[in-house]
């Protein structure tokens, strides 16, 4: 734990510049190879499609809401009721935390159980609840991944990726099912197992969910994954690219690859050109790949982190004294 923790404060102390060390020279590089396309790609993101725009702002706005349902959803279960509202609100917070730390994944769960403690919801049920709402999405995912490798010849690399992040999946749906059954973990598991997590499987397993209960939260997360390849394809509609559907599905997946096993800062950088190059190699020309991948992450991402920024601006300006607190009902 002690050599996790000094991981951890190097990482915060020097993960950005190391970040910026790797990603900059990359997309130098990047935007070298597409300099002669830059103006056209400019062109087509700024003269892009309003109808299909408007397409992928009601999709990523439905995305975002089924994402506050999953977690409403679990924790009902545990007898914990959270308005929807309340939960897009945290959902903001969290997207805002996700963007701006090199390590945006685990500052942002830590406000989530933060901003649930504050309303008399428990750390293990929160997380329980987080648990549930990654595997559920990891496992969708995994019904994207297989057909697009099929799809499409990938690279070692994306095969290599693939087989890790498949690996991860299988552990935490392991992890979620010692948490949710009866069964003990492995001895050399428990061995290895810190006290304090002990008492947090505990913890969890108290609240009893059953398996029965993952399947909505199951559904909801395909359709999160889902809404994720609209994106890709409206955008791709929108520059133009009259291409089909397994396109998107394709370069979708390897940009999800590309975020998973790089999470610092959501990927930046190498999630975009990854998507780029998946779209180039199915074939689709370089300035309509670069701006349909520009314009899915921007209305994506960016626009969503806009949004988060002035709603915590705008909340501190209306009640710059007024507590987070939003009890939840407790059944």
């Amino acid at each position: 734990m002690t050599r996790l923790r000094a991981i951890g404060r190097f990482i915060k102390q020097y993960g950005a510049g190391i970040w910026l060390a790797l990603i900059v020279p990359l997309a130098i590089w990047f935007g070298y190879r597409q300099r002669h396309d830059l103006a056209r790609t400019w062109d087509l993101v700024v003269h892009a499609s309003p109808l299909w725009i408007l397409g992928v702002l009601a999709l990523e706005a439905s995305v975002f809401v089924m994402m506050a349902t999953v977690y409403g959803l679990v924790l009902r279960q545990m007898g914990h009721t959270v308005r929807v509202i309340t939960l897009l609100d945290i959902q903001l917070q969290r997207v805002v935390v996700g963007a701006l730390t090199p390590l945006g994944g685990a500052s942002s769960i830590a406000l989530y159980v933060h901003r649930l403690r504050q309303r008399g919801i428990r750390p293990s049920a929160s997380l329980l609840a987080a648990s549930i709402k990654s595997v559920t999405g990891h496992v969708a995912f995994l019904l994207l991944l297989v057909p697009a490798l099929v799809m499409r010849e990938p690279s070692a690399l994306i095969i290599v990726s693939a087989i890790c992040l498949t690996f991860i999946i299988v552990s935490m749906v392991t992890m979620l099912g010692f948490v949710l059954g009866n069964r003990k973990p492995p001895p050399f598991v428990l061995r290895r197992m810190p006290r304090r997590a002990m008492r947090f499987l505990v913890q969890m397993r108290q609240h009893k969910i059953s398996y029965r209960a993952l399947v909505v939260p199951f559904i909801y997360s395909i359709g999160i994954k889902g809404g994720g390849v609209l994106t890709l394809f409206f955008c791709l509609k929108a520059v133009g690219f009259d291409g089909s559907f397994q396109v998107a599905i394709v370069a979708f997946v390897i940009g999800v690859v590309f975020g998973v096993m790089t999470p610092m800062f959501q990927g930046l950088g190498l999630v975009e050109i990854g998507m780029a190059v998946a779209l180039g190699q199915m074939g689709v020309p370089g300035p309509e790949a670069v701006g349909a991948t520009l314009l899915s992450r921007i209305l994506g991402v960016w626009v969503p982190l806009a949004i988060g920024i002035v709603v915590q601006i705008v909340q501190g300006i209306l009640a710059p004294g007024r507590s987070n607190a939003d009890p939840a009902t407790v059944g």
